[in-house]
């Protein structure tokens, strides 16, 4: 839609002149460069019923198998076992629809996947706090070598619970300073040796060096074994293959929180 601007009063014949200026048009993620996945759960042409692809998952409640990847890479995650399939749940955030991980032992893969660090990830979703557990792996590796990890504490100290960290085959694991229970958040976690860092909300809450592990072989919502389930809903993932700058992370921020009024 075309923005109208009024250039003048009047012209010579007493009218008013108006100019149609066009509008900027949307953020959108493939406009930076380097986009490597994008799973959009509001996107109901890319939720199937088979790995293959097979039928549109369209009714709430309704297991899917395939999560098309929306980067153009085909990238898809997929879950081959049945009763460890996520679950499509219909306008549960700004009228859109969300994928449900049950924390207990639904997961998706990427297998198709392998990126050298620099690289940052976005998870625009609420980490749930209903049984049977709050918490878990958000991401992991589909094995036990070189593990890249996103997550959410649902054990530990009282004070640990909920607390947000990242690691990449280092030796720590930088925890979140404001336990995140139940909350709609955007993380963005650059990962980037002693450089990398996470945001939660568009606020840095994290850095240091966890590891220089390359991207590979993606589990979605459980630990590689699997185990340590992540009980969330999921709205919108996206990865680069660089480290974005400050930028660029907040576009993509502010375009997922406005997408799906997080916060």
């Amino acid at each position: 839609m075309a923005q109208i601007k009024l250039l003048g009063k009047t012209n010579i014949q007493g009218k008013t002149i108006f100019e149609t200026v066009p509008q900027a048009p949307a953020f959108a993620p493939i406009d930076i460069s380097g986009l490597q996945l994008w799973l959009d759960a509001s996107d109901t042409s890319t939720l199937y019923n088979a790995t293959v692809g097979g039928s549109l998952v369209t009714t709430d409640g309704s297991a899917v198998a395939r999560w098309q990847d929306k980067s153009g890479n085909n990238r898809h995650a997929t879950q081959a076992t049945a009763n460890a399939r996520p679950l499509l749940k219909t306008a549960i955030k700004n009228g859109r629809n969300g994928i449900r991980l049950d924390g207990t032992n639904d997961f998706m893969d990427v297998t198709s996947i392998s990126i050298a660090q620099p690289y940052t990830i976005f998870a625009a979703l609420v980490f749930r706090n209903t049984s049977p557990h709050l918490g878990g792996y958000l991401f992991d590796k589909t094995n036990g070598t070189n593990r890249v990890s996103i997550g959410w504490n649902a054990t530990g100290l009282v004070g640990d619970i909920g607390k947000l960290w990242y690691w990449a085959g280092g030796a720590s694991l930088p925890q979140d300073t404001v336990n995140s229970t139940n909350q709609n958040i955007v993380i963005g976690t650059v990962f980037n040796g002693a450089s990398s860092l996470m945001t939660k909300n568009g606020t840095q809450i994290l850095s240091g060096n966890n590891g220089t592990t390359s991207l590979a072989a993606m589990r979605l919502g459980a630990r590689f074994d699997p185990s340590a389930h992540c009980n969330a809903d999921l709205y919108e993932i996206l990865i680069y293959n660089s480290a974005l700058t400050t930028t660029q992370r907040q576009a993509v921020e502010s375009y997922l929180n406005t997408k799906w009024a997080l916060y």
